[in-house]
Order: C-alpha cells, then sequence, then structure tokens
C-alpha cells in the first residue's frame, strides 16, 4: 500500500517546532489517537533537541516515550529521513486469500498425532488523511 495521497512536511531537524507543525496537519479525529513513529537513530539523535525557547523535542519526564502527549514509537522500518505522526487505528489489515487449514496424517507411526498448517495472504491499507509524513533533511 503505497503512501501516495498523505499529507507532507519536510524539515531541516527534528525539534518541538518542526513535530508540533506537523501533528497540527493531521486532522483532528486522528489526532486524538495518534503516535509519533520513527527509526530509532531519529528518535535518539533527536531526544534532546529543543526549540530557540528551550522546549524539548521529547518530555524527558517520562523517559522521552511521548510528545505533547502522543507516545513515542520506534519502528526500524522506517527511514532515517522519515518520521511520520498517524492514528495506528487507521490501519487496516486485508486478507487477499481466505485463511485455509490443511491436515496431514501421515506423520510417521504416531496414528494419533496430525500436523496442521494454515495459509493466508494479508496485505494492509491506511487511510492516507490520518497520516502525516515529516521527510527530515529536506
Amino acid at each position: 500500500a503505497a503512501l501516495e495521497d498523505v499529507t507532507e512536511t519536510t524539515t531541516t531537524a527534528i525539534n518541538a517546532d518542526s513535530l508540533a507543525e506537523a501533528l497540527a496537519k493531521l486532522p483532528q479525529q486522528y489526532a486524538r489517537n495518534a503516535i509519533v513513529m520513527a527509526s530509532a537513530a531519529t528518535v535518539y539523535k533527536s531526544i534532546g533537541t529543543a526549540n530557540a525557547g528551550g522546549a524539548y523535542a521529547f518530555n524527558l519526564e517520562t523517559g522521552a516515550q511521548g510528545f505533547m502527549g502522543k507516545e513515542v514509537v520506534v519502528n526500524e522500518n522506517v527511514s532515517e529521513t522519515n518520521l511520520f505522526i498517524l492514528d495506528p487505528k487507521e490501519i487496516y489489515v486485508r486478507f487477499s486469500l481466505a485463511p485455509t487449514v490443511e491436515v496431514d496424517t501421515t506423520s510417521g507411526f504416531l496414528s494419533a498425532l496430525n500436523t496442521m498448517r494454515a495459509l493466508t495472504v494479508v496485505d494492509f491499507a491506511i487511510n492516507p488523511s490520518a497520516v502525516v509524513r515529516v521527510k527530515i533533511g529536506a
């Protein structure tokens, strides 16, 4: 699922101002449940960053687990040049193939032993209105 229709913003560095600006671009119905998602390198390099007024980008009192009440989630699948603010309730798993179960009763000498295998194919869909991508280093 491509993220082509998501709202985007750019910043040269992650700080309290750039995160607040990105969060403000998320519609209110999605901002209520929003999380901040970034790679470990992006989060850990940004923990001590502050804006010109001295406000830290992340809340150091709670171990840098939140920004303006939003949980910070480290996800290694996010590149270091992106940070996402999104409502995780707006990510949906789709079953492209209904689950099927196979039973194999030829598991050797134990007649009561059955081997079961399940197979399905899944992908995901996301509501692009519930995502703001922050491009870092632009």
